[in-house]
């Protein structure tokens, strides 16, 4: 009786070693930049785990992982994107090693602005600027496919009402950019470049006999040399809508006006004094 039970554990001993399989792993195979994927034993019967690492496209050797030790693995883009993971288990000392998983990330295009100078819209190179003129509508869109979540396009800084779809259409002087992400990462949320706008004026250029405005355009400081009779007494920078941007005296001789911070277009100049008014335009690149 006795040899017959010894005879039954052996068996089942030997049944049961033959029968232990291999750790099977899944996980996150595919991670959007910044974010994190888990790995992880479907069959989780082990003693202890270390989970390895290598990149797919070197001929390295797999090695450990400090402090993957469980039976779940959580990994970061940055250092595991293009990666091939594995464990190896034991149980009572004898070690078993699972098929690897490679980990992946989604890639696609920057986003951009498409458009097309439709009839009433002109591209000014030197300046970069696009000039509308009164009553043209200026369609511009962002490339989607990828870019089709999270669309809001902006103007002046400020978000438009509505504006959440990959077209839209321009019809007043701004700076206008648009932010959105692909669907398959809705936290990736990419910007385009600005695109300025301005619109048509047909403002002649200050008489030279009265003031001296160089260079034009103008790249971080504009130069206003008034006579020494001059009668200004004050400048004005406006946008086109007529906001007032610079505001100072003004006297005879030269006066330099820093104009870096302005985005790029067509900015107004207006010269004042007691009983004299000129205005003229200039160009910022």
């Amino acid at each position: 009786m006795k040899t017959i039970f010894l005879l039954s554990v052996f068996l089942m001993s030997f049944i049961n070693l033959n029968a232990q399989t291999n750790p099977d792993i899944e996980g996150d195979t595919m991670l959007c930049p910044d974010t994190e994927g888990t790995a992880y034993v479907t069959n989780p019967v082990f003693d202890s785990y270390q989970w390895y690492f290598k990149y797919w496209f070197l001929q390295d050797e797999f090695v450990p992982i400090e402090g993957a030790t469980g039976s779940t693995f959580t990994y970061d883009w940055f250092t595991y994107d293009q990666a091939l993971l594995k464990v190896i288990a034991t149980i009572d000392a004898q070690p078993y090693e699972s098929d690897t998983l490679q980990i992946d990330s989604y890639a696609w295009l920057p986003i951009f602005t498409m458009y097309e100078l439709v009839d009433g819209v002109t591209f000014d190179p030197e300046t970069e600027t696009f000039i509308l003129d009164e009553g043209a509508v200026f369609p511009v869109s962002i490339n989607n496919p990828p870019y089709d979540t999270l669309i809001q396009w902006y103007r002046d800084g400020d978000s438009i009402d509505g504006a959440t779809n990959a077209t839209y259409n321009i019809r007043d002087a701004g700076t206008y950019w648009a932010t959105a992400a692909p669907s398959f990462c809705p936290a990736s949320i990419s910007t385009t470049l600005p695109m300025v706008v301005t619109m048509a004026v047909d403002v002649p250029l200050i008489d030279p006999a009265n003031a001296n405005i160089y260079p034009n355009p103008a790249t971080d400081e504009l130069n206003i040399e008034l006579p020494d009779n001059t009668s200004f007494k004050e400048l004005m920078i406006l946008d086109l809508a007529g906001r007032i941007i610079v505001q100072s005296p003004i006297a005879a001789g030269l006066t330099k006006v820093k104009v870096q911070e302005l985005n790029g277009g067509i900015y107004l100049l207006k010269l004042k004094g007691d009983l004299v008014e000129n205005t003229g335009r200039f160009i910022k690149k």
